[in-house]
C-alpha cells in the first residue's frame, strides 16, 4: 500500500511538473498566442497576446478571438480557423489585424482528442508588417528599374551563370526583331550557330 501510495504521488509530481513546462513555454512564446476551441472562444492567453490586445487575460477568455483581432462579430473571409476546421490540419494566412494596427501571419493548428475529435486550437500571430512594408518599397523599386531598363535607348540585357538569357530590354528585342519571350532561357548558341 505504502508503495502504491509513493507512486501516486510521483505520478502527480511528474503531471504537476509537466504542466509548469508547458505553461513556462506557452508564456515564452514571443507572439501573440491564444489556445482557443472549436467555436473561436479564447481558453487561454500568453503574455504576448495580452500585451498586444491590451485587454486582461481573465477578460480575453470571455470572448472570441474575432472579437479582440478583428473588431467583429463574425470571422473575417479566409479566418484560418474556419479553414483548418474543414481540413483538419494546420492553416495559415497573412491578415490585417485591426485591433494590433497591423498585417499578422496567423496560423492554426488543431489538437484532437483521444477519440480523434477536435478540441483545442493553437492560434499564433507573427506580425509580418515590416516585411509587408519592405515588400512594397522592393516592388516599387522593381518597377521603377523596369521602367528604366525597357525605356533605355541602350541595349541592356542579364544573363545567369549557364549563360541563358533572364532579361532582355525593348532596344535588345528591336535591335534584333524577335519578341521578349523568344529569348528567355536561352543561349546565344540556341539562337545562332558556334560559328556565327
Amino acid at each position: 500500500l505504502q508503495r502504491e501510495i509513493s507512486e501516486g504521488k510521483s505520478a502527480k509530481e511528474e503531471l504537476f511538473r509537466a504542466q509548469a513546462d508547458w505553461e513556462n513555454i506557452f508564456q515564452a512564446i514571443g507572439h501573440p498566442t491564444l489556445i482557443l476551441d472549436p467555436e473561436h472562444k479564447v481558453i487561454a492567453a500568453n503574455r504576448a497576446a495580452v500585451k498586444a490586445s491590451g485587454i486582461t487575460e481573465e477578460d480575453l477568455r470571455s470572448k472570441k478571438c474575432y472579437e479582440i483581432f478583428h473588431r467583429t462579430d463574425q470571422p473575417p473571409e479566409g479566418c484560418p480557423l474556419e479553414k483548418m476546421s474543414v481540413s483538419g490540419h494546420l492553416e495559415t494566412i497573412e491578415i490585417e489585424m485591426e485591433a494590433l494596427g497591423g498585417c499578422f501571419l496567423v496560423s492554426c493548428t488543431p489538437a484532437f482528442d483521444e477519440k480523434g475529435a477536435l478540441q483545442r486550437i493553437i492560434h499564433i500571430a507573427t506580425d509580418v508588417t515590416e516585411r509587408k512594408r519592405l515588400e512594397k518599397i522592393l516592388e516599387k523599386e522593381r518597377q521603377e528599374l523596369k521602367l528604366i531598363i525597357d525605356t533605355s535607348p541602350i541595349i541592356i540585357f542579364y544573363k545567369n551563370k549557364e549563360g541563358k538569357f533572364i532579361r532582355v530590354n525593348k532596344a535588345f528585342t528591336e535591335a534584333l526583331k524577335m519578341p521578349e519571350e523568344d529569348f528567355m532561357g536561352k543561349t546565344v548558341f540556341d539562337l545562332y550557330s558556334a560559328k556565327i
